[in-house]
């Protein structure tokens, strides 16, 4: 899909054409998958983020200011969702060694 095509299809799903909506879909979800399997190393979690990233763009395209760019712009999106999942992960692991590594207060 060239960015002609790639404007011309986001114009088409903002006017709500489903069938732009799903040519989207169709041709963004498997960049969307590799961008984020490349930062999470695990297929399940990549999968996960893929999509929901590009369930959020198609549900915000009016928020996409070129749509020409419409493929940079999810892809931004999917990186940023990728590192949250991870900072989120590494934030919970680190609460819970420091919960683990606590001695038992003394009472009395």
């Amino acid at each position: 899909m060239t960015e002609l095509d790639t404007s011309e299809t986001v114009l088409r799903a903002r006017r709500g054409d489903r069938s732009a909506v799903e040519a989207l879909v169709r041709r963004f979800l498997r960049p969307a998958y590799l961008v984020a399997l490349s930062v999470l190393r695990v297929p399940a979690d990549a999968e996960d983020v893929a999509q929901e990233a590009v369930a959020m763009a198609i549900q915000q395209l009016e928020a996409c200011r070129e749509p020409a760019r419409f493929f940079s712009w999810l892809m931004v999106g999917v990186r940023n969702r990728a590192f949250n999942l991870v900072a989120h992960r590494r934030a919970k692991q680190s609460f819970a060694d420091g919960v683990t590594r606590q001695e038992p207060a003394m009472v009395g």
